[in-house]
């Protein structure tokens, strides 16, 4: 099973944390593995986590597919384990896949990350009232908002 759900996109790149990929990816690159992804047998892994969503999470609501449950998550799942994604079909599903990604680009800020963690570790060192990197980063968001005009 390739793990293309964690998908990370920096610069023109999309990068990859499994072990069984090529790391990194261009769009087109990723545009024709993900519906391969799709259409690989179910594994161990994904057999695991639907069982899972049919005991423990059942009538748990799950954030990201809201208002549906992880039980009827695992239902569509064993429904359509036997599915094959085809051209026409990915192709079709575009605007849709978009409509669903959209909020979930999230922008990491390295720069700031370096930033909090010197200063936590400074504050730690000097014994400073400090509870922990979290914090740190928090004071330094609500800071820049001041700053920032709206």
């Amino acid at each position: 099973m390739d793990l293309l759900h964690s998908v990370t996109r920096m610069d023109d790149y999309n990068y990859i944390f499994d072990p069984a990929s090529p790391n990194v990816l261009s769009d087109a690159q990723l545009e024709d593995k993900l519906p391969d992804a799709y259409n690989d047998v179910q594994d161990l892994a994904d057999l695991e986590k639907i069982h899972m969503y049919e005991t423990i999470l059942l009538d748990y609501v799950h954030p990201d597919f809201h208002p549906a449950t992880c039980g009827e998550l695992a239902r569509n799942a064993r429904v359509k384990s036997n599915h094959q994604l085809s051209e026409v079909e990915w192709k079709d599903g575009e605007s849709e896949r978009e409509a669903q990604a959209a909020g979930t680009h999230l922008i990491f800020n390295l720069e700031r990350l370096h930033n909090c963690l010197h200063k936590a570790l400074h504050e730690y060192a000097e014994e400073l009232d400090i509870d922990n990197v979290l914090s740190v980063a928090k004071l330094q968001k609500l800071e820049t908002e001041k700053k920032t005009p709206n």
